[in-house]
């Protein structure tokens, strides 16, 4: 009986464990692609405002 509790118990905090990983790396993945965009947009405005200033 103790055995099958102790089993249980790494049971659930080894899928703990995984969902926690889990999460970390859904978190990475969104900042990782919130960096990309912001690093585009700022390119792309950067770019744009180097035209305008060689228009002048």
């Amino acid at each position: 009986m103790q055995l099958t509790k102790t089993k249980n118990k790494q049971k659930k905090l080894r899928s703990a464990k995984r969902n926690q990983n889990f999460a970390y790396r859904f978190a990475y993945l969104v900042l990782f692609l919130l960096h990309g965009i912001t690093a585009l947009s700022f390119l792309f405005y950067s770019k744009s405002a180097f035209m305008d200033f060689k228009k002048h």
